[in-house]
């Protein structure tokens, strides 16, 4: 006996068909700026880097260090630009 709400594995299939995209290659889509869902992480990061005494450090944790590594070297370049702004 089925169970009333039951799904088969077909059933969570979901499908991507090439003739429902709005491009045809990657290469007409505009790069998307910023780290997405990951407001809060950025917030924090630019508090630690506004921090201008000596001897405090920034911890990222994570599973991803790509992402890590791709918002420290990106929000680091933008605080060196906003100092240069500055003076």
């Amino acid at each position: 006996m089925e169970k009333p709400f039951e799904l088969a594995y077909t059933e969570l299939k979901k499908g991507c068909f090439p003739e429902e995209l709005s491009f045809r290659t990657t290469a007409e889509i505009k790069p998307l700026e910023g780290v997405i869902g990951q407001e809060r992480a950025v917030k924090a990061f630019d508090f630690g880097l506004a921090v201008k005494m000596k001897g405090y450090n920034i911890y990222m944790a994570g599973a991803f260090r790509h992402r890590q590594n791709y918002l420290c070297k990106k929000q680091h370049r933008k605080a060196g630009a906003d100092r240069a702004g500055a003076v």
